[in-house]
């Protein structure tokens, strides 16, 4: 798993404290689903500075699956993101992922693991809802009207896992361009943040 060497450390001890409480008389009085109101607040402050998060979106699995085999089904949708917006040789133009993400592994009350995940830049719904449905289960994938709202909502679910929160940040910023008789464009589905047309003529 590719993450950030610049932040990885701080986000796990915040999410460890989170988890754990910092004494027993704040895990007994104050402690909350998704970890205690200070560490939580202190947690969604810091990821909200850390990108221009977009969407908040959840993964569900039909039939049980053990948490390795649930990451492996995440880094697979990873593949398949990235290889529709830059090909297969992707790696080249945008390392692990052209977006970054916050993703957290938690378990339903019938005991199916899920996924919780944020990305900073847009996302193809169409090819997440088609191929999470026919690999895996349902897709959930929501734009955030309310930035801040949304990251403090999913802070709480992201922290509270006992499986793992993982982070990863993109750095190189690449945007997918398709190349057409009269120029290139966006993708349909790159949606920009002051725009809402579903397909913008850029120069070549």
């Amino acid at each position: 798993m590719v993450n950030s060497t610049t932040n990885w450390f701080e986000c796990e001890q915040v999410a460890s404290t989170a988890r754990t409480g910092s004494t027993e008389t704040e895990r007994t009085e104050r402690s909350t689903p998704g970890g205690t109101v200070e560490v939580r607040n202190i947690t969604a402050d810091w990821l909200i500075k850390l990108k221009p998060w977009q969407t908040f979106n959840t993964l569900t699995f039909r039939d049980p699956r053990e948490p390795d085999v649930a990451w492996r089904y995440w880094r697979r949708l990873i593949q398949v993101l990235n290889r529709d917006a830059f090909g297969k040789n992707y790696v080249q133009k945008v390392g692990h992922c052209y977006f970054s993400y916050m993703v957290a592994l938690e378990y339903q009350k019938r005991e199916v693991v899920h996924f919780h995940f944020v990305a900073d830049r847009p996302l193809n719904f169409d090819l997440v809802h088609s191929w999470w449905n026919s690999a895996a289960g349902f897709a959930w994938l929501e734009a955030m009207r309310d930035r801040e709202g949304a990251v403090r909502y999913a802070t709480k679910y992201l922290l509270k896992s006992d499986s793992g929160l993982q982070i990863f940040e993109n750095e190189k910023q690449r945007t997918p361009l398709i190349k057409g008789p009269q120029g290139c464009y966006y993708p349909y589905w790159w949606v920009l943040p002051k725009s809402r047309d579903r397909q913008l003529r850029v120069q070549a």
